[in-house]
Parts: structure tokens; sequence; C-alpha cells
């Protein structure tokens, strides 16, 4: 194993969260209320990812052959990472504000504040940013995040989500220049399932916000999405996962305006529509995803699991991933006696469901669905047709070999003590980035 150097460590190690992710016990019975149970928390439950600042931050060791760099410190709370065009760096900080990294250094001049319009309570908050592969011609900065109401950033009340694109004027995002693409109906304050069915509504009763935005070589854009649950929020929410009028627990398939396209499984001839947007179903939080290499019509997506497995999925248009009558390969006891699950067996039978790669808790804690090293610059060979993925709450990297069409197995431990991954993307050079939440880095991992 090989360890991290960073001439700007921050992390302070607190060992009494790091137990919070090991009390199983307690999560089966807060699991019962739907209440964030891929956190394994114990009473007092945590209150946002700040409670786990600090947590997995040690020294980073990785697989032999492999140096691990701290690039970027002094982040607070990030969640995604981009390349501008001109090589910079763009950071999302989860209360609203986006960074931007030059020559190494954070910039002061913010690329994006919209705190104001944010809602940062728990794991709400910006949680994804993207930009427009044509930048050149199209300058455009794409964000998804909760909507602040009238309680307030850091209210627990039913919100929505908006997916909207800023366009970037001399350096920078116009805040005022904001286009809601999906989510325009979403009320501040008012819960989706208030509206007229088939409203374009994001849904954030709770925390499954998702998501992840990846563009198709065709310019199309996928984005995930969650089913909206999470706190104390329990079956309304689940359920919207296989309700083809609303948005939340998909994957849909969009314009860069956010309509629907018309090869879309259940087109309507309306690209307003919801269902003309919907890709794949059945999904609680796939929180991140990515294209398969050379496949622009099949997804890696990894979905975080609640009170039993952790998923990664390979999604194709027109699937379903059971949830919630599915959690991994196995029916979800907390919902297998519903009415809506009973049809939904008799309906599916017991093939609908089946992961391309799954692990049980607490082996698992919460996956982070992470991406193809095929193109990653002076990698081994051997890793080429590996795929590498995390887990935040365990602070740790996997690889597993990247065959979407054989079920996943044996994953290797790749590196640990990741500080919280969230995020991962290669650079236009084919150096691997990700994101540590925990200690508010971004770190590198390249071949010695």
């Amino acid at each position: 194993m090989t360890v991290i150097r960073s001439a700007g460590w921050v992390a302070v190690a607190l060992g009494a969260v790091v137990v919070l992710f090991v009390g199983a016990g307690t999560a089966a019975a807060l699991c019962k209320y739907q209440f964030d149970c891929h956190l394994r928390p114990t009473e007092p439950a945590p209150t946002g990812i700040e409670d786990f600042e600090g947590s997995g931050g040690g020294a980073f060791e990785l697989a032999d052959g492999f140096i691990g760099t701290t690039v970027v410190t002094g982040l607070k709370s990030p969640t995604d990472l981009v390349f501008l065009p001109d090589g910079r760096m763009l950071v999302s900080e989860k209360a609203g504000v986006i960074r931007s990294v030059a020559d190494g250094a954070l910039e002061a001049r913010p690329f994006l504040d919209i705190r104001p319009r944010v809602n940062d309570y728990y794991f709400r908050g910006i949680v994804d940013i993207a930009v427009d592969p044509d930048f050149a011609e199209k300058p455009y900065v794409y964000v998804t995040y909760a909507v602040q109401g009238p309680g307030g950033d850091q209210s627990k009340e039913p919100i929505a989500v908006r997916i909207s694109r800023f366009t970037v004027r001399n350096g920078v995002a116009d805040g005022s220049s904001e286009e809601v693409l999906i989510g325009k109906e979403g009320k501040p304050g008012t819960s989706c399932r208030a509206l007229p069915k088939g409203a374009d509504c994001l849904p954030a009763d709770g925390d499954h916000i998702g998501s992840e935005l990846v563009f198709a070589p065709d310019g199309t854009i996928f984005v995930s999405t969650g089913d909206g649950g999470g706190l104390e929020v329990v079956e309304p929410m689940a359920f919207l996962s296989h309700d083809l009028e609303t948005l939340g627990g998909k994957i849909l398939h969009v314009d860069r305006e956010g309509r629907g396209l018309s090869s879309n499984p259940w087109w309507t001839g309306d690209p307003t529509a919801n269902r003309s947007k919907i890709w794949a179903v059945g999904f609680r939080n796939p929180f991140r995803m990515s294209l398969l290499p050379g496949d622009p019509d099949r997804l890696l997506v990894g979905d975080v699991g609640w009170n039993s497995f952790e998923e990664l999925d390979v999604a194709e248009r027109g699937s379903d991933y059971g949830w919630p009558c599915f959690e991994g390969p196995e029916r979800t006891p907390d919902y297998q006696d519903t009415t809506q699950c009973a049809a939904y067996y008799a309906d599916a039978g017991e093939d609908a469901a089946q992961p391309w790669l799954s692990t049980p808790q607490p082996d698992a804690l919460s996956f982070t669905a992470g991406l193809s090293l095929a193109d990653a610059r002076d990698w081994p060979e051997e890793y080429r047709d590996r795929y590498l993925y995390g887990d935040w709450l365990k602070s740790e990297l996997y690889t597993v070999p990247l065959d979407p069409d054989v079920p996943a197995e044996d994953p290797a431990r790749f590196a640990t003590n990741a500080a919280g991954p969230v995020s991962f993307v290669l650079s236009p050079e084919g150096v691997l980035y990700f994101v540590a939440v925990n200690t508010g880095e971004i770190r590198t991992i390249e071949p010695r």
C-alpha cells in the first residue's frame, strides 16, 4: 500500500462519528420510518453532512504502484466536480456556491452563488453540476439543487428540486440567466404530491434527490432522480419510482430544453409530458451514474441502498430496477406485503430487479457510482477493463471487472481512508480526480 502526501491536510478525525456507521440494530428501528437508513445512525441521529466532517480522513492508502495527491483544500461540503474547456475546475458546494480552481488555487470570486435559492438541510443542496459539451457555442452550466422554501435554507419542510441552466459570461455563470429545464412547476415549500398528476416537479419531501446529469454523444441528457423520500417519509414517496406520471425515482432522457424524446419507451407524442421524459424506472436514490464506454444506450447507475443492499445497475431503455419492492436482488421486507408490491410481483415476477453488482450491508454502506478506467492516463493495462467506484460511509474505493453483460463479482478494495468519496471524474488529460466531501478536498490518483 502507498500513502497520500498532502501539504494542506485539514482533516480532524472524529472517532465518535465513525461509530455511527456500524450501529445496525438501531438502524433497523429507524429504517422502519425511512430515516436515511443508509447512514446506519445511532441516537442522536446525524443532522447533516457536516456531522461527518473529518471521518475516514486518515492516511490515504492505495493499491501498490499508485500515489494520491490532495490538490484542493478548504472547501465546505463539496459535492461535485467538472472541468471547463479553459482548464479550470468547477466544484459545487452543498450550500449553493460553485467555486472555480485555476492553477491549483481556489479563485476568490465564486463562479456561481445561488445560496438564497438553495435549501441546505441534511443532504439537500446543490448535488450535481455539468458543463455543456458544446461549450464554445453553448456556454452553459447545468445545476441540480433543492429549492429553498418559506422555512429557509435549513428547513426540513417538503420542497422541490430544480435542474437549471446558467449562461457563462466573462468567466463566471450569470445567476440572473437561470432557465429551469426540469422542475418548472415545483412550488417552494410544497410537496410534489400536492400538485396535480403529471406536474413537472422533482420531489424532495426528504433528501433522496439523486442525481447526475450525463450528456450522450448526440447532445441529449440522461438525468437520474431520487424518489424524494428519506428523513421521516415512508411509503408514499418510495412508490413514486414506478408512477409514470411523476419524475421521481427514474432515469430521464431529455434534450437540452428538458423535453422528452420520441425514442423514450413511454413517449406519448407530447415532449412536455412526464411519461415522454422517462427512460428507466424503479430507483431509490441514484446518486451517480455514467455511460458505458462506447455504448450510448446503457448507463451504469449507483442506487444508494436502504436497509439491506448497496447496488450498481446496468440501466437500459425501458428497464425497471424494482425499488421499493426489491432492494438489491431480494424482496424488500418492509414493502413486500403491501398491495402495490403484491401486484408488482404478480406482474413482473422475480426477474424484474437484478443488479449488476450488489453488496449486502454492512459490508457496504453507501455506494457512490464511479467510472470506467479505460481512459485513465498511464494506468497499468490490467486496470483498463475495470470500473472504479466508492463507498462514502466506509471511505473506501473499489475496482471490479467491467463487463456489463455479466453480473459483477469479486470487487477488489483499491483504497482506504478516502474521506467520503462522492464524485469521480477523469480530466481532459485522463487524470482521475475525486471529491472527498468529509475533508473538503479534491484528490487525484495516478500511477507512480
